[in-house]
């Protein structure tokens, strides 16, 4: 006799698998090498991605949370949190076994296996089969652009449609008053989880769905407890951000409420084309850029398929209320065409956000075009009463049509041999060349665990710069190397790691002959040729 659990065991199980080989095959060919490629493109946020990872198992494994470091800005160092705190944290056992690459592979994998079979899930508890919303989730072409951009939390895509299923799940009355508090106590943690773990954008779009649940659903008045206390469960970690971001001695410099608002008016808000433009249609097109061009793709495109079957089986109008808050929020608070604001009679054409983006919280927000994540959940959600088979058409859409269709990329994150031979070395902390060259230096860093001599944005910081002009002194005879080599001793800088097929500034260009007469190579391959000062 078979068990009655048999049935629903074997279900979610072909569930859970369809959405690991849908993972699988999405990360390609990650797969067949966890610890030396990573998904993201290589001129994107994704070696930063890695090297949070390493930061924050380092700063763990010494028995403390990492927010003050000396390892950047050497010798000063100062404050930072990294910006997937969560997701970097519950990687740490991964991290410390087999390396960032690895445990960034795996969170990847698990995310979107996991966020699937969430969607799924959440599918059913509304009245659907549960297929559909799993696979518009996971084929998602805007889920495909966090992917491919290496934001580690952006990617992170099991956080919003659980915090969906939790939210969900307490519209129902529990047996009693303690289960009742543990299912509103659960959805307020599932939001702070999706603000926290799948970036504030994921939360803004989680509490856009709570909200319209609570305001439409004919129970959504059980809600209020659950929105209370996720708002609660985040004023600690936004106050952290708050704190060191304004700190004198943060490290992250591109919170400028300046540089926040160009952002929102320009490359960071969602040009309107992107939700419908099939084809390998680009707004902004960051390859095109003329200064730092890049692999970085924004994309918020909704497919027709997925519209259509909403459109034919989608009642909800709490969903598809989250689908236009989120839809227009994305937009920024002036409408954007092509990476630039639109103007109308002398000024930009407002939008809705510019009457939020004086609040706390909203004003500290740039890359808008992530509040429509929570969109593709939403519609997928409407169309999962819709036959199963017809997600069959979503994924080919995605991958025919859709200007996701080539993403994400993959890159070569696997430990570099000189730089394996530099974390052997003597301690000392390393200038890295250009200064430019930012999206390899901190991964770079995550292998040989040396000091750098630069921060998070900055290439190059006061101590670097002393070492280098005294280079030039060098080559210039007005210091001897001997001089130079107490000096740089008298400072603990000791490495300069050179990447010789990227232009490297005028600037340097005379300390870098210095070093190639004098120093000492401890090793090389063709991407980079570390040095030894002494």
């Amino acid at each position: 006799m078979k068990s009655p659990l048999s049935a629903p065991w074997t279900d979610t199980t072909l569930r859970l698998l369809v959405y690991a080989l849908s993972a699988v095959f999405t990360t390609w060919p990650l797969a067949t090498a966890p610890a030396a490629l990573a998904v993201g493109g290589p001129r994107t946020d994704v070696y930063n991605a890695l090297w949070s990872y390493w930061f924050v198992a380092q700063g763990l494994a010494e028995g403390r949370f990492p927010m003050f470091t000396t390892l950047l800005d050497y010798p000063t160092g100062g404050r930072l949190l990294v910006a997937d705190p969560l997701n970097a944290a519950l990687a740490v056992p991964i991290t410390l076994l087999a390396g960032p690459t690895a445990a960034y592979a795996g969170m990847i994998l698990l995310h979107l296996t996991l966020g699937a079979f969430f969607a799924d899930q959440l599918g059913r508890r509304l009245g659907g089969r549960g297929w559909i919303a799993g696979l518009a989730w996971a084929w998602a072409p805007i889920v495909r652009a966090h992917l491919q951009n290496g934001s580690s939390e952006a990617a992170a895509s099991a956080w919003l449609p659980l915090a969906g299923l939790l939210v969900v799940g307490a519209l129902t009355p529990g047996s009693t008053r303690r289960r009742d508090a543990a299912r509103m106590g659960l959805a307020g943690l599932g939001l702070a989880l999706a603000a926290v773990g799948g970036g504030w954008y994921a939360g803004l779009g989680a509490f856009v769905f709570a909200g319209a649940f609570t305001l439409l659903h004919p129970q959504g008045r059980r809600l209020w407890p659950a929105l209370l206390v996720g708002a609660l469960l985040l004023l600690p970690v936004a106050g952290a951000y708050h704190a060191l971001s304004n700190a004198p001695d943060g490290l992250v410099d591109i919170k400028d409420p300046e540089i926040l608002s160009r952002l929102r008016r320009t490359v960071g808000a969602a040009d309107p084309r992107t939700f419908f433009m099939p084809g390998d249609f680009r707004s902004p097109d960051f390859a095109r850029l003329e200064q730092n061009p890049s692999d970085l793709v924004h994309t918020a495109y909704l497919g027709f398929v997925l519209l259509g079957l909403a459109l034919w089986k989608g009642r909800e109008r709490a969903l598809w209320i989250t689908v236009v808050v989120a839809v227009v929020l994305a937009m920024g608070p002036v409408l954007v065409i092509a990476g630039g604001p639109v103007p109308w009679h002398m000024r930009a054409l407002p939008l809705p956000y510019a009457a939020l983006e004086g609040l706390p919280g909203f004003d500290g927000l740039s890359l808008l075009f992530r509040i429509a994540t929570v969109a593709p959940l939403a519609l997928g959600l409407l169309a999962d009463r819709a036959p199963p088979w017809l997600g069959a058409l979503i994924v080919a859409e995605t991958l025919a049509l859709s200007p996701a269709r080539s993403l994400p990329m993959t890159t070569d994150a696997g430990p570099p041999a000189p730089l394996v031979v530099l974390a052997a070395a003597p301690e000392g902390a390393v200038i890295s060349l250009p200064a430019g060259y930012a999206r390899t230096r901190l991964f770079e860093q995550s292998v040989h665990h040396h000091p750098l001599t630069a921060s998070l944005n900055s290439g190059v910081n006061a101590a670097g710069l002393r070492v280098l002009a005294d280079l030039r002194k060098v080559v210039n005879h007005e210091l001897e190397w001997p001089a130079l080599v107490a000096a740089a001793q008298a400072q603990g800088v000791r490495y300069v790691v050179v990447h010789p097929k990227v232009p490297i500034e005028a600037t340097f260009q005379t300390s870098i002959r210095a070093i190639k007469a004098n120093a000492t190579v401890l090793a090389k391959d063709g991407e980079r040729v570390v040095y030894s000062i002494w």
